[in-house]
């Protein structure tokens, strides 16, 4: 109701994106808020802020700095959890030491729990199971090796010349968005812009209308 009330307000202005936008995110941050995420006590300030230098070059396009930076993150990810794990066994070991069992094993459950460990055994060239890793992926090595190196096959000769669409491509209507936005899954992540399919079709005919206004100037 609050998104369609803000849409009546600016029915004279049909076909601006960003006040499209913006009535999505402001009413949906006035209702709803925002969503507080658990943070996870083994990750570093130095991989945060790689993060958010991630995100950044996601935000910007760079999609070769966004795949540079989220290898680093992986990497630091990967280190930080070890580190934590390390340090929460050394302090575990410390007090069965001294004869703190209760303590102990809260953290080694604590551990466990963060840590979990999925050992999937997988089928070699004799149809036997293995388990150890370094089997494992040496088996996989193979497997893709014979998977991937095959002969060529020779590419047919293709036409020099391409065919034009004639198709003439109309304007949506509104009933064809108004149908396209009822397809929408629920439940799904958002875009860059940050709107989700139930804020697309609570914003009733005057966001439907909002909507077919931008998608006619694209």
């Amino acid at each position: 109701m609050a998104i369609q009330n803000r849409f009546t307000a600016l029915a004279d202005g049909t076909g601006e994106w960003d006040t499209f936008k913006d009535a999505h995110t402001k009413v949906a941050e006035e209702v709803l808020g925002f969503r507080r995420y658990v943070r996870h006590e083994w990750i570093s300030d130095r991989t945060r802020n790689l993060v958010e230098k991630k995100r950044t070059a996601r935000l910007n396009h760079d999609m070769d700095q966004y795949k540079d930076l989220n290898r680093q993150c992986k990497k630091l990810a990967r280190q930080d959890k070890q580190n934590w794990a390390k340090s929460r066994a050394i302090q575990g070991e410390a007090y069965l030491a001294t004869g703190q069992i209760k303590d102990a094993f809260a953290h080694f459950r604590n551990l466990r729990a963060a840590c979990p460990r999925k050992v999937s055994p997988i089928l070699d060239d004799h149809g036997n199971l293995i388990s150890d890793k370094a089997a494992k992926a040496h088996r996989w090595k193979n497997h893709f090796e014979q998977l991937l190196n095959h002969l060529s096959v020779p590419c047919p000769d293709l036409p020099s010349t391409v065919q034009k669409d004639q198709r003439d491509c109309q304007e949506p209507s509104e009933l064809e968005v108004y149908t396209a936005v009822r397809k929408l899954k629920n439940g799904k992540a958002p875009g860059l812009c940050g709107i989700t399919a139930e804020m697309l079709k609570d914003s009733g005919d005057l966001g439907i209308l909002w909507l077919t206004s931008v998608i006619k100037q694209v």
